[in-house]
This record gives structure tokens, sequence and C-alpha cells, in this order.
């Protein structure tokens, strides 16, 4: 069974938030590169609460959770 971890981003924007600010989401377990891995382009990808990306690096499921600021 594939592991699940809860990552929160915190905004004061409303869903969806876009991930364009950042140069990469690494996982916070393996410190993979996952938009590379998982082939993100993180120009035009956005995250709600029901975005996952899978680790393969630690068979793991990175949930996002937005919390309003």
């Amino acid at each position: 069974m594939v592991e699940e971890l809860t990552i929160e981003v915190k905004s004061v924007n409303i869903p969806p938030i876009s991930l364009a600010m950042c140069d990469s989401i690494n996982c916070p377990i393996c410190d993979t590169d996952l938009s590379v891995e998982n082939g993100i382009d993180l120009d035009h990808f956005e995250v709600d609460d029901d975005t996952v990306i899978y680790c393969e690096g630690c068979d793991i499921n990175l949930k996002f959770k937005i919390v309003q600021l």
C-alpha cells in the first residue's frame, strides 16, 4: 500500500494555487525533484486540495492541503 503525506500550502489566494514562483517541487523525504520526475511544468502547474503527486523514490503520495490565511 502506498503511504500518503500531506503538505500544507498557506495562502491568501483562493485555490487553485499556482506554483509558478517555485524552481522545483522536492520530496520532503528523499529530496527527489518531483517536477522533473513527473514532468511537471511549474509555469502552468496549480495545486488544490485534490492534487496528489507520486514520489517513485519513496513510494509515497504527496497530497496538498490549502490553508487560507
